[in-house]
């Protein structure tokens, strides 16, 4: 009695590995989420990391604190305003996005007695986050640095 070769396509194990394949494929990155965060009007959120998180970032430790931050904003203020500011020092006031090298900072500022949404994006030289160079500076409507 000689035995039927069957083609592979017609056995029953050749789909049940293409079915666990498939389901490997299809639930294989439940990890990963598209989502983007929503802009509201409400300022609550502090921090918004647009980016990963610091050991995501090939393991960078010095990511600046949110005091750090804020120090650079006065840094940033002082050079152009001599003092004459006054920023504002409620958290929902602030909002700081970060990426791997660049920083954009956000808030309010009181200058001249006039109260200004000012933006702020720095851009460090390495991952110390020691040195840095002030790539865009807006107070209100006036862009003062726009490199």
């Amino acid at each position: 009695m000689e035995k039927e070769n069957k083609k592979i396509y017609k056995k029953w194990w050749f789909w049940l590995i293409i079915i666990f394949i498939i389901i490997i494929l299809g639930t294989g990155n439940k990890n990963v989420s598209n989502t983007t965060p929503t802009n509201s009007n409400n300022t609550n959120n502090i921090i918004e990391n647009t980016n990963t998180t610091a050991e995501e970032n090939n393991n960078i430790s010095n990511v600046p604190s949110e005091d750090n931050y804020k120090k650079y904003v006065y840094e940033v203020f002082d050079k152009h305003y001599n003092g004459n500011y006054n920023i504002s020092g409620d958290k929902a006031d602030w909002k700081i996005i970060t990426t791997l090298t660049r920083t954009k900072l956000e808030g309010i500022a009181i200058v001249n007695n006039n109260r200004y949404d000012f933006y702020i994006i720095l851009e460090f030289s390495d991952d110390t986050f020691s040195d840095y160079t002030v790539k865009y500076f807006q107070v209100g409507d006036d862009k003062i640095i726009n490199n």
